[in-house]
C-alpha cells in the first residue's frame, strides 16, 4: 500500500513538474523581437565613416556612407522576398571611425521590442550617442 502512495505522489510530482517545464519552456520561445527598420546616424564634430550591417532570414548586407561634419544619413528600410511573404532585415550593428576614432555599437540593446528608427550621434571623442527611439 505504502509503494501505491508513493508512486501516486511521484507520477503527480512528475506531471507538475512536466507541465511546469513546457511553460517555462513556451514563454522562452516566444520572446518578442527586438529591432529597429532604420538607423539615423548624425556626423558631430568631425567626418564620419560609417556602415551598417543589416541581417535578415536568408543573408546579411553591409552598406557604408561617408559624412561630412554635421550631415546626417538615415540607413533606410530593407526587406527580403521569402516567397509567400516579405521579411524586415534588420539592423543589427553600426561601425566605422569618426575623425579617425574608431567606434562599433550593437543595435540590439538600445531596443524595446520593433522599432521604425532609432537615432544616433558619432563624436570623435564620446563615440555613439543615443538620441532618440521611435
Amino acid at each position: 500500500r505504502r509503494d501505491g502512495v508513493k508512486t501516486t505522489k511521484l507520477i503527480l510530482l512528475d506531471s507538475l513538474l512536466q507541465e511546469k517545464l513546457s511553460s517555462l519552456s513556451l514563454r522562452l520561445k516566444m520572446l518578442p523581437p527586438k529591432y529597429t527598420k532604420t538607423v539615423t546616424v548624425v556626423a558631430k564634430d568631425g567626418p564620419v565613416q560609417v556602415t551598417a550591417k543589416y541581417q535578415g532570414n536568408q543573408d546579411s548586407e553591409e552598406v557604408t556612407v561617408d559624412l561630412a561634419a554635421e550631415e546626417t544619413h538615415t540607413f533606410p528600410e530593407k526587406s527580403e522576398d521569402m516567397g509567400t511573404w516579405t521579411a524586415i532585415k534588420k539592423i543589427v550593428n553600426i561601425s566605422g571611425n569618426a575623425s579617425g576614432n574608431p567606434f562599433n555599437q550593437d543595435i540590439e540593446e538600445h531596443c524595446e521590442g520593433v522599432h521604425a528608427n532609432i537615432h544616433f550621434t558619432l563624436h570623435p571623442q564620446q563615440g555613439v550617442q543615443l538620441v532618440s527611439k521611435s
